[in-house]
């Protein structure tokens, strides 16, 4: 699952005169104190006053009032912001509780509530209650759809409604009927969201990109490589212009794409395979063709999957390694031919391959030789 949560802090605590913890504020001051303390960076004060201000609302006004909707979702957007995300769910689980009584008229802002309640809810890792309050924006789309803010949120919430459908798998490779529903489920969002995403942040956006790569991984599970190696290669396009080449989420992306390219390759035939269609046939029952210099391997051992790629959410990659097997068994001039992606993978398979083993090799009549030109695949997955 990809996370989409952002919660940025713009506020920085300041000396604004806080009133005191019994103090009575009528509704109109505590407002102002809080605009005032909004407008200073006083991030303590802005969130005393919405309080206040939200309590004030309560008492003057009524819990059913419209405005107190209003002040209750500016509470919980500080308490947010403080990661207060008990008690700001609270407040816009009662924007949301008031909002629903003033539709269509504020169905924007209900949706805002509903949609900050899913943000909350996710940050707690609470999926499933976050999913709910996401698929409620969703079914004000009609409603709120007029309004730009609203496509806005429509956009945001089919994207986490996108993410939180993706399954939790490093790599792609399962196909079983829960995981193709999931797929579906994340492509068919990320294709509700992307004209809304588009319009809202623009066609070279992060959340484009975001979109784009959760396609991809339909795309992939479908086994279309073709569209996934495309979606890939756009979203690390986009990522990297926008947040620099040594994103971790861009080099990601690259590296699905390159692993895309891989599978494409490797589906037509246009990569080496190993040695021969029967590497894993016994030595002694091989046929070998006259000029075959002949040799089977003995040791082999894997690499293992680098820690540095999986701690940058690297998930797959391969590498085309070349080598000679001498006379006596040993590897040597080991090369990396091709390698996706090579800052992670071709140091462990050239250290790897260097310490393989195979039987002495000879010609065809028995005396030692050297085996030139050997090449492998190494294909590196997360094993789950």
């Amino acid at each position: 699952m990809i996370r989409l949560l952002s919660f940025a802090v713009c506020l920085v605590v300041g000396v604004t005169p806080l009133a005191a913890q019994d103090e009575v504020l009528s509704l109109k001051n505590a407002y102002q104190q809080y605009n005032a303390a909004i407008r200073s960076g006083d991030a303590e004060a802005a969130r005393t006053y919405a309080r206040l201000a939200y309590e004030a609302g309560q008492r003057d006004l009524g819990q059913d009032d419209m405005q107190v909707g209003f002040l209750a979702a500016n509470y919980g957007e500080i308490l947010v912001a403080a990661r207060k995300f008990k008690t700001a769910l609270e407040a816009f689980e009662d924007c949301t509780r008031i909002l629903s009584a003033h539709r269509p008229e504020k169905s924007v802002d209900l949706a805002y509530c509903h949609f900050m309640t899913g943000r909350v809810e996710e940050a707690q890792d609470h999926q499933r209650k976050a999913e709910r309050a996401y698929e409620a924006v969703v079914a004000l789309g009609a409603e709120v759809q007029g309004a730009a803010l609203g496509r806005k949120i429509l956009g945001d919430a089919y994207l986490s409604l996108a993410s939180l459908a993706a399954p939790e798998t490093a790599m792609l490779r399962e196909r079983g009927e829960r995981y193709g529903v999931e797929y579906k489920r994340t492509f068919e969002f990320t294709q509700a969201a992307m004209p809304y995403l588009r319009e809202t942040y623009g066609d070279r956006s992060e959340q484009v990109a975001t979109a784009l790569v959760l396609q991809g991984y339909f795309q992939e599970a479908e086994r279309e490589f073709e569209e996934a190696e495309a979606l890939y290669t756009e979203a690390a396009d986009i990522l990297t212009e926008v947040k620099g080449e040594d994103d971790s989420f861009a080099v990601m992306a690259s590296a699905r794409a390159s692993w895309a390219r891989f599978e494409i390759a490797r589906r037509d035939s246009q990569l080496p395979q190993w040695e021969a269609e029967n590497e894993n046939v016994p030595c002694e029952e091989r046929e070998w063709a006259p000029e075959d210099i002949r040799t089977c391997p003995v040791r082999r051992v894997h690499p293992e999957f680098p820690q540095e790629a999986f701690k940058s959410n690297i998930s797959g990659g391969y590498c085309i390694v070349s080598f000679d097997v001498t006379e006596k068994g040993r590897t040597e001039n080991v090369e990396i031919a091709d390698c996706w992606p090579e800052r992670y993978f071709a140091e462990p398979s050239v250290r790897a391959v260097k310490d393989w083993r195979y039987t002495p090799a000879v010609d065809s009549e028995g005396n030692p030789a050297v085996r030139r030109g050997v090449t492998i695949t190494l294909r590196y997955t997360i094993h789950e």
